[in-house]
């Protein structure tokens, strides 16, 4: 090869990792933008229905703020003797939208927007927990909708249910806040894989089109279709050839989907604020 398209070759190369540096930069900086700041200056636990203690609902506060700060969305743990009428989703919906404020939302003047979240898209998950008439509920909002799906928010509330429903509330909201921690770290870590992926594809992308554009520019060289030109005349004679068949085998490979996938979906509504949520609710 000359040393003008080896040049080339080292140009394309370097800018194969320019291409594959600058998507990484670009990514790593969406992900670490998960850091956001509280839309609002609230507290992550709230016991109005005193079910903790003072150490016990400090400690808690702690942790769900440190993953809050880590994830860039709210974690949110409620406590109330009453629902007061309502219904446990709508109830978990409206607190998440207007805070700590016991007043009906309905009310005019009440902002939505004076609630939890974090970033642009207020996002967060919150667990509602009513004495009364033992109703519990989750909500998310924001991207916390899609990482927290139909399946992984039933799964989660296995992890605190049999504490819940044994009277260790601070068992129950332990195992809620490690447990949404675990989901918002392996959502953490798919999207990085996501995000060397597409890095590496196109930084060889960024390199190979140059390269394979170069390549066709040689005109000095073409394939050999056969290899006669390496025979020395005379040098090997066939005198008898012969076709064997040895068998066959078959392999089926299901292409189908598989069902409902590792997450699946999220189903959503809408609040009195008109804001969409998913969520759950239940008994315990």
């Amino acid at each position: 090869m000359s040393a003008q398209p080896a040049r080339r070759c080292r140009l394309a190369a370097a800018l194969g990792l320019a291409v594959t540096a600058l998507t990484l930069g670009t990514a790593s900086g969406a992900v670490a933008d998960s850091t956001a700041e509280p839309a609002n200056d609230l507290p992550l636990v709230v016991d109005e229905a005193g079910l903790l203690t003072g150490t016990a609902a400090a400690a808690l506060e702690r942790d769900l703020a440190a993953i809050a700060r880590q994830h860039g969305s709210d974690v949110v743990v409620v406590t109330v003797p009453s629902l007061d009428g309502r219904t446990a989703t709508g109830f978990a919906d409206d607190y998440f939208d207007y805070g700590p404020d016991p007043a009906d939302p309905a009310l005019p003047g009440r902002d939505p927007e004076a609630g939890y979240g974090r970033g642009a898209d207020r996002s967060g998950i919150l667990l509602l927990v009513s004495m009364e008439e033992r109703d519990w509920a989750l909500s998310t909002r924001g991207s916390a909708i899609d990482v927290f799906s139909d399946a992984t928010l039933a799964g989660l509330a296995d992890e605190f249910l049999p504490e819940l429903s044994a009277g260790d509330w601070a068992g129950a909201v332990g195992d809620f806040a490690a447990e949404v921690g675990r989901v918002w770290r392996d959502a953490t870590r798919l999207r990085w894989e996501i995000v060397v992926a597409v890095a590496v594809a196109a930084g060889l992308l960024g390199g190979l089109v140059p390269v394979t554009i170069w390549r066709r520019q040689l005109k000095s060289v073409r394939p050999a279709p056969h290899a006669r030109a390496y025979l020395e005349a005379a040098s090997l004679t066939l005198t008898r050839s012969q076709d064997s068949f040895l068998g066959h085998s078959t392999r089926v490979i299901d292409l189908s989907p598989p069902s409902g996938g590792p997450g699946g979906g999220s189903s959503t509504h809408f609040g009195s604020s008109g804001i969409s949520h998913g969520g759950m609710s239940g008994k315990f």
